[in-house]
């Protein structure tokens, strides 16, 4: 068989072409899977790195979080403990938190601490003993309690402290409660007995026990009244003197009192949200104590409760001396915390709020000094009390608005033209108080048009 060359060379060649471009393509795809690989291993390297970086990261930020309590308290506090007031340059420390038992805790150790007091056997009747210096003087004034005087005086005598004298002012008692505290007394040399000669009132009587005081704090407290466990003094008078303040505000619980019960229908005072390292008094600024993140457009959120305190006693004899005997003499029984108020804040110079639940209001019925009062005498109140804000506020701009509220507040009364009517003193203070409101410079155009135009409904004024 003859071969054909052309056709052999031809197929020869082409044989050569198709190897050659196999082995072009073999020879691409090599390449191809040479550079993924070289790239799969270069990113393989990358994120290995990267992540030993996370885990090198995360393990910091593990550890950050576990010694965060101990960085925070250990630098945190030094680094805020002190704050410098801009307006008198003065340091001022902020007071540190303290951990007190909440509300249903201190409800319930109230109760236990009732049933001490109430039974005769005293927690520490080895302790009772004359001290020649108090602590502690505790005020009250008692009118016609012979149910709850011995519950009070039982929640003082049962103290872990010894050093306080107890000053009971008898406001002309006519149920025999002073043969209840007399009797006592003769157990215990720490208390005293004032009497009023006639019925003179919680202000002229927690006054006057005021400036006969020997301790170094006062605390007031009222007849019907109790302090809820034994540390209270121990714990409040201790804060007083780390920080060196005039006053020190603290916690009160509410409570409705049955037959030797105590109802679980509890509520905590209105002050109860304020935090302890909160600065609520600046003197200079003529600031009363209010409640965080509240206007000043109501005056009753003063915090104008005097058995919720702990006052210095040498700052309080010093406001009762500015006030005047011839004006805490006056007979007065209600509002009486809200006029002491103004005369006891715009004296100190420093008052912070601590934690610590101090004392159980419980309410009773006709634990006053007097069971009723009429709708003239409460306006004769009302008129006094606006007095002694205007004589002892500044003239600032927060005061103009607790001053316009008091007297746009007094302009609502009932029987109020009755009451300048029948008493010309009442009328000569209202034109007074008028008179200094309306000089006041921060007071604007506005509210002194409003004044005016409520002041002429009353034909008595001549302004």
């Amino acid at each position: 068989m003859i071969k054909n060359r052309k056709t052999e060379t031809y197929y020869s060649t082409e044989k050569k072409l198709l190897y050659k471009k196999r082995k072009q393509i073999n020879n691409n795809f090599y390449l191809k899977t040479e550079k993924r690989f070289s790239r799969r291993k270069l990113t393989t390297i990358n994120y290995k790195k990267y992540k030993y970086f996370c885990f090198y990261l995360f393990t910091i930020f593990i550890i950050i979080i576990i010694s965060h309590k101990f960085i925070y308290q250990n630098w945190k506090g030094p680094l805020k403990s002190i704050k410098i007031n801009k307006l008198n340059k003065k340091e001022i420390k902020y007071v540190f938190k303290e951990n007190f038992p909440n509300l249903q805790d201190s409800f319930n150790n109230a109760k236990d601490f009732l049933d001490k007091c109430l039974s005769n056997s005293l927690i520490n009747n080895e302790t009772i003993k004359n001290v020649e210096e108090s602590r502690v003087s505790v005020i009250i004034p008692i009118y016609n309690c012979n149910n709850t005087i011995l519950r009070a005086i039982r929640s003082i005598q049962n103290q872990n402290i010894s050093d306080f004298e107890i000053i009971l002012v008898n406001d002309f008692s006519t149920d025999g409660t002073l043969s209840i505290v007399e009797q006592i007394q003769k157990k215990d040399p720490r208390i005293k007995i004032i009497n009023n000669q006639k019925n003179m009132g919680t202000l002229y009587s927690r006054s006057i026990a005021a400036l006969s005081a020997k301790g170094k704090y006062i605390f007031n407290l009222d007849n019907d009244d109790m302090f809820l466990d034994k540390d209270v003094f121990w714990t409040i008078t201790n804060f007083v003197d780390k920080y060196n303040l005039d006053i020190v505000g603290f916690r009160a619980i509410y409570s409705c009192y049955g037959p030797n019960i105590l109802t679980n229908k509890i509520k905590d005072n209105n002050f109860s949200n304020q935090t302890e390292d909160h600065i609520l008094l600046q003197p200079e600024l003529g600031l009363y104590p209010i409640r965080p993140d509240y206007s000043l457009k109501k005056y009753e959120l003063f915090d104008s409760f005097l058995w919720t305190k702990c006052i210095k006693t040498n700052v309080y004899q010093k406001a009762l001396n500015k006030l005047g005997e011839e004006k805490y003499s006056r007979y007065m029984v209600i509002w009486e915390d809200v006029v002491s108020t103004f005369f006891l804040y715009n004296t100190a110079e420093s008052m912070k709020y601590i934690g610590k639940y101090g004392v159980l209001h419980i309410k009773t019925i006709g634990s006053g000094s007097k069971k009723k009062i009429s709708i003239k005498e409460m306006n004769s109140y009302n008129l006094y009390l606006i007095d002694t804000a205007i004589e002892f506020s500044k003239d600032t701009f927060e005061n103009r608005k607790i001053l316009v509220a008091l007297i746009n507040d007094f302009f609502k009364k009932k029987q109020l033209e009755e009451t300048l009517k029948s008493n010309d003193y009442n009328k000569k203070l209202l034109i007074s108080c008028l008179d200094k409101i309306l000089n006041m410079k921060h007071i604007s155009d506005e509210n002194r048009k409003k004044i005016r135009k409520r002041a002429s409904k009353l034909k008595l004024l001549k302004l």
